[in-house]
């Protein structure tokens, strides 16, 4: 999302080898845990991921729109970099402070 942001160009191919990365660690977690079938935090972590990484491609897609579409790229710079700082945020709070509060509540 930061290079569609900043240099104008389509980087939607990387989105699939970001979920393959994914649902692969994912698959390697959960055949770590002794009982991978009662929810936890790995799959409130790892959903968490895949769903940040699916906004992030509909973001791409919207940033693309707005270029092509409407020939305005100052608003979709704009655009642009407001959603990639929602999108870091959403990230910290669900990658680091939703597992470090677990950790501290045990």
């Amino acid at each position: 999302m930061f290079l569609c942001t900043y240099h104008r160009v389509d980087p939607l191919s990387m989105i699939p080898a970001a979920l393959f990365g994914t649902v692969s660690n994912i698959m390697v977690g959960a055949n770590l845990l002794p009982d991978s079938l009662q929810i936890g935090l790995l799959e409130y972590v790892n959903a968490w991921g895949i769903l940040t990484i699916i906004a992030g491609a509909l973001t791409i897609i919207n940033i693309n729109r707005i270029r092509s579409k409407y020939n305005d790229h100052r608003f979709a710079a704009l655009f642009g970099r407001i959603m990639s700082f929602t999108l870091m945020f959403i990230a910290v709070l669900g990658h680091i402070l939703m597992p470090l509060s677990a950790y501290m509540s045990v």
